[in-house]
């Protein structure tokens, strides 16, 4: 099983060959029944604990030191360049392109971009612990042209291309990957666990967008995102910057992104709100998420 002495170990493995040219694909449309929910949105801008997918993967991108990496975005490309910003967030060059092309298509069409440490394209239509250094780190060990990762009959969506002449390799080889948490985004109820997961830690690397608070009270240091008094009861909380919350509010393995109100008296147990929202005063959700003013119960 990966830990972080192992992926660090990796990391210093694979910078003695050098880092590839990464290809994020941030094109893929969501399960339906996230659609349902969102609206059509691609899989990599789905905000999971206050970040982007596709923050995620750059986020372990940037901290395996990568040069260069390509982001392709479909219909929502502007919305993707938004989340991504500019290169000197991430300290590489970092390109998004409105083009939606599957794995394959992007070894065919971007072979030579790869230049000669090879060519990593990323799937970003799921979420995935950490394990881009450690498949790397097999992958050069291997003899073959092109892998792919897979853990446990599922793909964590890494494929890498060796520099080679060939014009095209139609079979890759698999490298197994242990214990690498994955979770393809493909209902509601998928992204409600991803976002609790992420939070409760079970994604190696991944991190929620601030700080986790166990128990919450008064003096803790970051009850300032909060902008009126913290005098309810709150445990398992995650609260982004500019919320604000009520007199006697009950908060209990809550997700509450960015510019959300809750009112007095809310009770709020296992939900995500998602941004610009509102709870209403005296409301009490189990299981939910909530998105542009609509409730959507899981269970």
């Amino acid at each position: 099983m990966l830990s972080l002495m192992d992926t660090s170990a990796a990391q210093a493995e694979i910078s003695e060959y050098g880092t590839p040219t990464a290809i994020v694909l941030a094109d893929k449309l969501a399960g339906q029944e996230i659609v349902e929910v969102f609206g059509a949105i691609e899989a990599a801008s789905l905000v999971v604990a206050g970040k982007s997918v596709v923050e995620h993967v750059l986020q372990e991108l940037q901290e395996l030191k990568f040069q260069q990496c390509i982001v392709l975005a479909g219909s929502n490309a502007e919305q993707v360049l938004k989340l991504v910003g500019n290169d000197g967030r991430w300290g590489m060059t970092v390109n998004v392109m409105q083009y939606a092309c599957s794995t394959e298509q992007v070894l065919r069409e971007f072979k030579s971009v790869g230049g000669e440490d090879g060519l990593l394209v990323i799937e970003a239509d799921k979420l995935r612990g950490f394990c881009v250094a450690e498949f790397l780190r097999l992958a050069q060990m291997n003899e073959h042209t092109l892998l792919e990762a897979q853990c446990a009959g599922q793909r964590p969506g890494l494929t890498l291309l060796k520099p080679t002449t060939a014009d095209f390799i139609i079979n890759a080889m698999p490298i197994e990957l242990t214990g690498v948490k994955i979770n393809r985004l493909d209902t509601a109820r998928d992204f409600h666990q991803a976002n609790f997961d992420l939070m409760a830690g079970k994604f190696l690397g991944l991190e929620p967008s601030v700080l986790v608070n166990r128990q919450v009270g008064r003096r803790q240091h970051w009850s300032s995102h909060v902008s009126r008094g913290v005098d309810g009861n709150w445990t398992e909380v995650m609260i982004e910057k500019h919320c604000q919350v009520g007199r006697q509010v009950r908060l209990n393995s809550v997700i509450l992104n960015r510019d959300v109100y809750v009112e007095d008296h809310a009770c709020l147990d296992h939900t995500i709100v998602m941004p610009n929202s509102m709870v209403s005063a005296d409301q009490a959700l189990t299981d939910s998420i909530i998105h542009a003013g609509t409730v959507f119960q899981l269970s």
